[in-house]
């Protein structure tokens, strides 16, 4: 397969739709939170499938021993990209999120499950259509979130999710955003995969819009 790559420009231009959509996100989610989210800046890059473990765990909000769970949400327009989001939530990021809300710790797991689930599919939602709308004119339909694991070590998942033998791809387009409540008690990664031929799609509209500018 051919080797992807974006140039200066595309990268510049792709960090900055990101950065708009993820203000967006963040807005969504201080309102159902009802608290200040701080955004990190978009890390964006072609990743080879034998340095995704690498890339994700670099400068990650989470050491690799750390406990975190995971959901997962894909998303699609036919015509043009295809991908999924990949959320990990903290051990302690539910009580957080019920403090800010005043919700009872004695809440059942199913009903803590729900609330990282509707966290999740705000942040993927809001992040990825605001990218989709800026740059295609259009959104993506998403399949309903879901938790891949249950606090289980970061390195673990990892290896169960992203083994090279497992994986159906060379290169991804990866995203990586860091978000966490004013209360550092919350914090999250938000991470975007997407495939082969979204890239080339992508690098397609992106160079469309930087001949406008």
């Amino acid at each position: 397969m051919k080797e992807l790559a974006y140039n200066e420009d595309e990268y510049d231009l792709l960090k900055e739709l990101f950065n708009v959509a993820m203000g967006q996100a963040g807005k969504g989610l201080a309102v159902l939170l009802n608290s200040f989210v701080d955004l990190s800046i978009p890390d964006i890059k072609i990743v080879q499938a034998e340095k995704i473990i690498e890339t994700i765990t670099e400068d990650s909000a989470f050491n690799k021993d750390e406990t975190v769970t995971a959901i997962r949400q894909t998303f699609y327009n036919d015509s043009l990209v295809e991908g999924e989001t990949i959320v990990f939530f903290g051990e302690s990021s539910f009580a957080a999120v019920a403090e800010v809300l005043g919700f009872s710790l004695a809440m059942d797991i199913s009903r803590q499950n729900e609330l990282l689930l509707e966290i999740s599919n705000i942040v993927s939602g809001a992040s990825i259509n605001g990218f989709s709308n800026q740059l295609f004119k259009t959104e993506m339909t998403f399949s309903p979130p879901a938790i891949i694991n249950e606090q289980v070590e970061l390195n673990k998942l990892l290896y169960s999710i992203f083994m090279r033998r497992q994986l159906q791809w060379d290169y991804t387009l990866f995203v990586k955003i860091k978000f966490k409540l004013k209360s550092e008690a919350f914090k999250s990664d938000l991470l975007v995969f997407m495939s082969e031929k979204s890239i080339e799609t992508i690098k397609i509209y992106l160079d469309k819009q930087l001949e406008t500018m």
